[in-house]
């Protein structure tokens, strides 16, 4: 049985980590994967540990409740709650187009397989023999549906409410009960969806909404003066009774070194869409907004993004998570971490992104937020560490419409204020007194880390 490959120790590296209600009741766990192994941890607060300053002192560390051995390794991971299980539910994506949902067993004190789902058909690889794209997996923040990329030209929905759900009896006495899935072609919802980089479902939206992040041409960094801003989006509704979809929301001209996009928690809504070089915020209500954070992106777009060089990092290879509404972290390749804020004026619309370094860390390869104070990182190459985040005062940023009209035309506008009253409060009347204000002020959130001991290996 061992002739050829064996495992002597589990794998201490950490892939993909979520945090969830994957155990039932109202607990959250942190779950962990790794190679072939997935582990639970437990937030404990209660552990005391011993200083040499302070003698004794209670502290929060991970403990792991539950462990379980895997037969392939994982490609990508989502959670969402199904109707057959009590808690959430983990959907694990594996090689070459494998989906398994996978729920905690309280009788077995172990996990079992929900529903096991394979697309491997020879017509939905496109002629792929080999190098197959990686499948991506997610859910909907409401748990309607979850969506799996298959072979990067396939869309598979498995639908999660009490309607998707089919049981058969095969006797009086045992019923099996399975989640349906189906297939949706990409071409069918849009000639140029090809060359998908990454996908997400947005927060706020009536259907279940899939966003694509795609490269309808491709090009590369050496062929920017040619051919540049080649990636797009495509927000795509999902009527999962129906099985009809529908394109609500396209955006092109995006640069070139885009690689992820995530959701926007509500109430802001929208996403954000990560490069190398750059962080932009997209919504379909509001102007896009974006930030460079270093300078080799010069000459190599015509997407208009605000100067915020001075930090100096490149984002390929980071871990990305949101840690409220409207901030979120980002640990970059070297292990610096980056609090990155969406400034948001009162009617929830951002007006600007603001980035400012925060601490170092371990190098990242996943990035969780624990709840309200802590913040996991996952590594391959070290140890994987929980951090402590204290949110500090906040601070009031004022972002006035004319600051950036010329001396003379601010001049004019002052002066006939007192000209324009009636219109002043008509426009209260119709619009409110948000719209009707010159200036906006926006609230900064400035976060600070305490390290933790590590917590693995």
């Amino acid at each position: 049985m061992y002739t050829l490959y064996r495992e002597t120790d589990p794998a201490t590296t950490v892939d993909h980590s979520v945090f969830c209600h994957f155990l039932g009741g109202p607990d959250k766990q942190l779950v962990t994967i790794g190679a072939h192994h997935l582990r639970v941890f437990r937030l404990n607060p209660y552990v005391l540990v011993k200083d040499e300053e302070e003698g004794w002192k209670q502290t929060t560390k991970l403990e792991c409740i539950l462990s379980s051995h895997l037969l392939l390794p994982v490609q990508s991971l989502a959670v969402a709650r199904t109707p057959l299980a009590s808690g959430e539910c983990l959907l694990i994506g594996f090689d070459e187009a494998k989906l398994s949902v996978v729920a905690y067993d309280r009788t077995t004190d172990d996990v079992r397989t929900v529903s096991l789902h394979s697309f491997e058909e020879e017509i939905l690889r496109g002629g792929f023999t080999r190098d197959f794209p990686t499948p991506i997996v997610r859910a909907d923040p409401e748990s309607r549906c979850a969506a799996m990329l298959v072979y990067g030209r396939h869309l598979a929905i498995l639908p999660l409410t009490t309607g998707g759900a089919d049981v058969f009896d095969d006797d009086a006495a045992t019923k099996k009960t399975h989640l349906f899935t189906y297939t949706v072609s990409l071409e069918s919802l849009d000639e140029r969806l090809q060359n998908v980089t990454d996908i997400c479902f947005l927060h706020g939206y009536y259907e279940p909404t899939l966003l694509f992040l795609y490269e309808p041409m491709q090009t590369t960094a050496g062929r920017a003066s040619i051919r540049q801003d080649t990636y797009c989006i495509l927000g795509v509704s999902l009527n999962v009774k129906d099985r009809v979809q529908a394109v609500v929301w396209q955006v092109g001209h995006l640069p070139l070194d885009c690689f992820r996009v995530l959701p926007v928690i509500k109430p802001i809504g929208g996403a954000v869409v990560i490069g190398t070089n750059e962080i932009i915020y997209l919504n379909q209500s509001v102007p896009p907004c974006g930030v460079s954070t270093n300078s080799c992106i010069e000459g190599m777009t015509q997407f208009p993004l605000k100067n915020q060089q001075n930090q100096r990092v490149a984002l390929d290879g980071s871990a990305v998570d949101f840690l409220t509404s409207d901030a979120m972290v980002i640990v970059a390749r070297d292990g610096r971490l980056f609090v990155v804020t969406l400034l948001v004026d009162n009617t929830n619309a951002v007006k600007d992104i603001h980035i400012h370094c925060s601490t170092d860390t371990v190098i990242p390869y996943t990035v969780t937020t624990c709840g309200e104070e802590f913040l996991f990182v996952g590594s391959r190459l070290a140890d994987s560490q929980l951090l402590r985040f204290t949110q500090a005062t906040v601070l009031p940023v004022s972002v006035d419409g004319g600051a950036d009209q010329p001396a003379s035309k601010r001049a004019r506008l002052a002066g006939s204020t007192a000209d324009n009253e009636d219109d002043h409060f008509d426009d209260l009347a119709l619009y409110g007194e948000i719209v009707a204000a010159t200036s906006v002020r926006c609230d900064e959130y400035k976060l600070f880390f305490l390290l933790k001991p590590r917590a693995m290996r």
